[in-house]
C-alpha cells in the first residue's frame, strides 16, 4: 500500500511538472514582449507551487548570469553573476542547447 502511495505522489508531481512546462512552452509561442513572457515565466511556477519569491536571469553575451526579472524581492538593477562562479550542479540553458 506504502509503495502506491508513493506511486500516486510521484505521478502527480510529475503531472504537475509536465503540465507547468506545457503552459510555459506556450508562454513562449505568443508574441509577446520580452519582459512579458519572463513575468509570465515566473507567475506559473510561482502559482503552481505557492512560491512568494522569484527571479528569472539571462546570460549575457560573456556568459555572465544578469537578473531580469523579480517578483517579491527588492528590484536589483545591474545584478551579474560570472556563470564560472556557480557550483557545477547548476545547469544553464546554454549548457542544455549545447547537448
Amino acid at each position: 500500500m506504502n509503495k502506491r502511495k508513493n506511486s500516486n505522489r510521484e505521478l502527480a508531481k510529475r503531472n504537475l511538472d509536465l503540465s507547468t512546462l506545457f503552459e510555459i512552452s506556450q508562454v513562449f509561442n505568443t508574441s509577446l514582449s520580452t519582459q512579458e513572457v519572463l513575468n509570465l515565466a515566473l507567475l506559473i511556477p510561482m502559482g503552481r507551487l505557492m512560491l512568494t519569491r522569484a527571479v528569472a536571469a539571462l546570460t549575457d553575451e560573456n556568459e555572465n548570469l544578469q537578473i531580469a526579472l523579480t517578483k517579491g524581492l527588492p528590484v536589483v538593477q545591474d545584478a551579474t553573476l560570472p556563470t564560472k562562479h556557480l557550483p557545477r550542479a547548476v545547469t544553464t540553458v546554454n549548457d542544455i542547447t549545447r547537448e
